[in-house]
């Protein structure tokens, strides 16, 4: 992303009801580069999660996929944005997914573990992202009969998440 010359103040207003909640100055040194960092700008001065904001600039939803946009954006001295809270998403980091309650690891702040009878999902279980990506695979340790065990990560790019899984050769 190219840096801007100059500050740029965010006003941002409320898409429920059009209210002013608050205003951002993004000084050069410190310009988000991606839409997670201006969301958790956003998120400190509004106090609405990040994965939790829609943000709308020009009557067009800013996402991950529409980085031209945020680029447009944060050029300008002033720009208007209008925040929504999506509710419909929901705050499951810190949590176990499975159905089955198998794993006794304490889940991270913006972690999930689906345990050891699940694996980690495709769609994001936070933000309902899909998530192009494939598991890192992390071997925790080994047993002395050649089995070894660990877990796999995957990251949601949408809003962060993190799910884990945990496997095991023996099982």
């Amino acid at each position: 992303m190219a840096a801007a010359s100059q500050p740029c103040v965010v006003l941002l207003r409320s898409a429920l009801t059009g209210e002013d909640m608050g205003s951002l100055r993004l000084e050069q040194a410190a310009m988000p580069a991606t839409l997670w960092e201006l969301k958790e700008r956003v998120a400190q001065l509004t106090e609405v999660p990040t994965f939790h904001q829609k943000l709308m600039y020009k009557d067009q939803w800013l996402t991950r996929k529409t980085p031209e946009l945020l680029e447009e954006m944060l050029s300008l001295p002033e720009v208007v944005l209008t925040l929504l809270k999506d509710a419909s998403v929901s705050n499951v980091a810190g949590t176990h997914l499975s159905k089955s309650p198998s794993c006794l690891c304490t889940p991270g702040p913006n972690e999930v573990c689906w345990g050891y009878r699940e694996s980690v999902k495709q769609e994001c279980p936070q933000c309902r992202e899909i998530i192009n990506e494939k598991p890192i695979t992390v071997t925790e340790g080994g047993r002395m009969n050649g089995d070894s065990y660990g877990w796999a990560f995957l990251n949601c790019p949408e809003c962060g998440l993190r799910q884990k899984h945990g496997w095991d050769d023996h099982d």
